[in-house]
């Protein structure tokens, strides 16, 4: 993919892309498709140029059903919980996500998003409200909250699930969590973490109809695998109390 990306770029975006090719795991390129990874890399260029505290751009192409946001900022703790916030806030409903760290301090993180009628977010007053949203929630200012046309909570009787992974990687500890979805719950479950002082290093959010599936790859404060088995616990706990 990395080779597609490359040649269907101009001269100029060929040398950022390889200039910065280091910065960006490889669950980035697996991730997207070579044209989304295209966008992105000019939503980082502009972002790298700028030196603006956050990029926010979205992402519609043909989709009338979903829309995609990206998100561009320096990483930091409780990032990702004021990310969501921002959209929250703004009524805007998460379908999935895809959370990346970079190698430099910075996150690119995906947002699939659909509005209260479960389409895309095409106005261009609807697209400038959440961004200003998200930025104010980055940046610690007041958010506007847009009153809730629906007070969602799942109707789908599902088994709440935590699988915990300590194996499958030198670096991170993994927990899946599948359970009914709810107005909230996204929020709640990144509050746990910033609780127990956990980083977030990567996440997959993955809504099915009333269903979610969440995935988060977490470090401890010092960005090292979590090896203590109370914290492995009182996270599981917590996270078990909420869904």
């Amino acid at each position: 993919i990395k080779k597609n990306v490359l040649k269907n770029t101009d001269k100029e975006m060929r040398v950022f892309i390889k200039k910065n090719i280091k910065q960006l795991p490889s669950l980035f390129w697996e991730a997207f498709s070579s044209r989304m990874i295209i966008d992105i890399f000019k939503f980082y260029k502009n972002y790298l140029k700028n030196k603006k505290i956050s990029e926010v751009n979205f992402l519609n192409y043909e989709n009338t059903e979903y829309s995609a946001v990206v998100v561009i900022c320096k990483n930091r703790s409780g990032i990702l919980k004021d990310i969501v916030q921002g959209l929250s806030l703004s009524q805007a409903n998460i379908l999935g996500s895809r959370i990346i760290s970079l190698n430099n301090d910075y996150v690119i993180d995906v947002f699939w998003i659909c509005n209260s009628a479960q389409k895309a977010l095409k106005e261009k007053n609807e697209q400038s409200r959440l961004i200003q949203n998200i930025n104010n929630s980055i940046e610690g200012r007041e958010i506007e909250n847009i009153s809730n046309l629906h007070n969602f909570k799942s109707k789908l009787e599902v088994l709440p699930q935590i699988t915990i992974d300590n194996q499958m990687s030198k670096n991170v500890t993994t927990y899946q969590i599948l359970s009914g979805d709810r107005q909230g719950l996204l929020m709640d479950i990144l509050n746990i973490f910033l609780k127990y002082e956990v980083s977030i290093q990567s996440a997959k959010i993955s809504t099915y109809g009333e269903k979610v599936f969440d995935i988060f790859q977490i470090t401890d404060k010092k960005n090292k695998k979590i090896k203590n088995t109370k914290l492995i616990q009182s996270l599981e706990g917590e996270l078990t109390k909420i869904l």
